[in-house]
């Protein structure tokens, strides 16, 4: 699951909290909405990921969804911050 953060967060700033196990239907709920949206309205965007306590990883097709958002919006990420301490 993939749950959006917004509080105290500049418009321009995308950040984003990985729980549990994160899914196709988590990119195409949240991920890909917010970009495309902030996109529209921003030249450069600040991602900002973290990673849960309770995070386990990834399914094989959100990995690969993960792989086309990296190649579609690349040229759209000013910065990108992961924290996590999930080894």
């Amino acid at each position: 699951m993939i749950e959006r953060l917004t509080e105290g967060m500049r418009d321009s700033v995308i950040a984003l909290v990985a729980h549990a196990r994160v899914t196709h239907e988590d990119y195409q709920k949240v991920v890909i909405p917010v970009l495309e949206a902030k996109c529209a309205s921003h030249d450069k965007l600040r991602l900002l990921f973290f990673t849960a306590k309770d995070f386990t990883g990834y399914t094989t097709e959100a990995i690969w969804d993960d792989t086309k958002i990296g190649l579609r919006f690349s040229q759209n990420f000013e910065k990108i911050a992961v924290v996590t301490d999930v080894a």
